[in-house]
């Protein structure tokens, strides 16, 4: 799994715009997903904007089976920050080109969540099975 993480200056972006900026890229990618979902139960894709919308908090996380959706804006933040980790095989740089300009950016990194795992594994076969450089 692989995880893409956009941080913006801080006041620099709204949930909504945020979260809109995440629909185009899912939908254009063909990953979006019938339901996601939220600390309220599940939720149909096409509703998720109302569900922002109506957010008390600068916050909101969503899941979903390729990819878990969690942005966080507003005062009291560092920064802004919209996390994606997914198990799809996604070209994030369309996704960093499309996010970077909902505030302004001041980073973006891709994070292997299985470096550890990979950093300590000592077996050829198991690099050779998952096609991964030994």
């Amino acid at each position: 799994m692989q995880q893409l993480a956009i941080a913006w200056k801080t006041g620099s972006t709204d949930l909504l715009d945020g979260w809109e900026r995440v629909k185009a890229c899912l939908i254009e990618a063909g990953i979006a997903e019938e339901k996601y979902q939220t600390h309220k139960g599940l939720i149909a894709f096409d509703r998720i904007t109302n569900f922002v919308k109506g957010l008390p908090q600068p916050h909101f996380g969503i899941d979903a089976s390729l990819m878990d959706i969690d942005l966080s804006v507003g005062p009291g933040q560092p920064e802004d920050l919209l996390r994606l980790t997914s198990s799809a095989d996604i070209n994030w740089d369309d996704w960093v080109d499309h996010l970077g300009k909902a505030g302004e950016l001041t980073q973006a990194f891709l994070v292997d969540s299985e470096y550890d795992r990979w950093q300590n594994a000592q077996d050829p076969i198991i690099y050779e099975a998952l096609e991964r450089p030994y």
